[in-house]
């Protein structure tokens, strides 16, 4: 497993067309969007990697979101902000 992380003052994403056939559908009005302030995240999982591993890493990740809103943010959002993290497949 890797986690890179980046602390972007924006991020403009384009959907062009999926990566791999088990992508889900994106909406339309979805396709390109426009985020300021955000954390970045690329993950990678290698063969063999469990649940647990999955876990820990989402869990790793909310920790890095913390600490980014703490650190680097003049107006860190509130505890309970929640971060939706994408569930890994089997």
């Amino acid at each position: 497993m890797r986690i890179l992380t980046i602390h972007a003052d924006y991020l403009d994403v384009f959907v062009k067309e999926r990566a791999i056939k088990q992508a889900e559908e994106v909406e339309e009005k979805r396709k390109e969007e426009h985020f300021d302030e955000c954390l970045v995240v690329f993950t990678s999982f290698e063969e063999g990697d469990g649940k647990g591993v999955v876990k820990k890493a989402s869990e790793e990740i909310i920790n890095i979101a913390k600490q980014a809103c703490i650190k680097l943010l003049s107006n860190p959002v509130k505890d309970d902000y929640k971060i939706d993290i994408i569930e890994c497949k089997d």
